[in-house]
């Protein structure tokens, strides 16, 4: 059986004025394939890993009872998911949403990336303006679920609904669309593996290396969230970045480019952990007044003060003394 998932309808059978979360766990959710009455068009990105994260994305938003149907206000998901990458499963807050802005978020979530804002009305030319999808019009895809892939957008022909697709489809391998194997367009299988989040405070360039001579891949905007794998020595981040073949890219760190947060499930750390060092102080003891220069690199946890006013001993090439809790990130 072929799963879609989609934001559907309120609690009370309507597309406005219901309370904020998923007050019956269908309001977000997943269902059987179907025909909408209006047809289908398939949009279908050209990138396995961008499929599998649109997936994933929908998935989390379906599981997720804080995220509800309410077309009053159904940008806040795209908008208080921004800070965890437009990851739905880390929105811990009320946020509504309607069926399009989910996709847009699930989109933004695959791609890392801001997309702009659409309707179902316009759904398709906006996505098809990203350069990531094909669009798919022909009976053989639209009028059956056979020849689906997980991860595939539906929108209706006219303004209507939207869904993603979840399961492939009996005969998918036989449509002929799937990018080769070994494509490393769209690398994006380091996501999902990062110690934070960084967003970007300015205009910043992405990288090839921790270099400033490095070749340019692009430019993130100002508010655009990266998922930050590692934070180098010499001040720069190593971020997922799905421009790059190998998955990763570098920009300049620094608290006037960007503002970091941490994972949160990155913070159980016990001793003889790594762990990434994110700050610039370290003390001669946990209950030090006077801080001593550090840099940012991967260090081995050799001491533990819950009590102290820097809870965490940590040694590693460049540091070797006690540190705040907020400045380490278990690896």
């Amino acid at each position: 059986m072929v799963r879609v998932g989609s934001a559907r309808i309120d609690e009370n059978g309507k597309l406005k004025g219901g309370q904020p979360g998923d007050q019956t766990g269908l309001e977000v959710a997943i269902e059987p394939w179907y025909l909408h009455d209006k047809g289908w068009v398939i949009i279908r990105a050209k990138d396995a890993n961008i499929r599998e994260r649109i997936a994933i994305c929908m998935e989390a938003a379906c599981a997720n009872n804080l995220i509800g149907y309410n077309q009053d206000g159904s940008w806040e998901l795209y908008d208080k998911s921004k800070q965890y990458g437009w990851d739905c499963s880390k929105v811990n807050v009320t946020a509504n949403t309607d069926c399009s802005s989910l996709v847009r978020t699930c989109v933004a979530f695959a791609a890392q990336r801001e997309i702009e804002w659409f309707s179902t009305l316009i759904e398709v030319k906006i996505l098809n303006k990203t350069k990531l999808f094909d669009v798919l019009t022909d009976a053989k895809h639209t009028k059956s679920s056979d020849y689906l892939l997980r991860g595939d957008i539906l929108c209706t022909c006219t303004q209507g609904h939207t869904v993603v697709v979840l399961d492939n489809g009996a005969k998918a391998g036989q449509s002929g669309s799937q990018p080769p194997q070994n494509s490393t367009e769209g690398n994006t299988s380091l996501c999902g593996k990062g110690i934070g989040t960084a967003v970007a405070l300015t205009p910043m360039n992405i990288r090839t290396g921790a270099d400033t001579s490095a070749k340019k891949l692009d430019t993130i905007k100002t508010s655009v969230a990266v998922e930050v794998l590692e934070i180098t020595a010499s001040g720069w981040y190593k971020i997922v970045w799905p421009g790059a073949s190998c998955g990763y890219a570098f920009t300049k760190a620094g608290s006037g480019y960007y503002s970091y947060s941490a994972n949160a499930n990155a913070q159980v750390i016990n001793l003889g952990d790594k762990v990434q060092f994110t700050g610039n102080k370290q003390y001669m003891s946990a209950w030090s007044d006077r801080p001593i220069t550090a840099v940012p690199e991967v260090a081995t946890v050799t001491g533990i003060c819950e009590s102290g006013k820097h809870q965490y001993h940590i040694i590693g090439d460049n540091v070797y003394g006690w540190v705040n809790k907020e400045d380490i990130v278990r690896k």
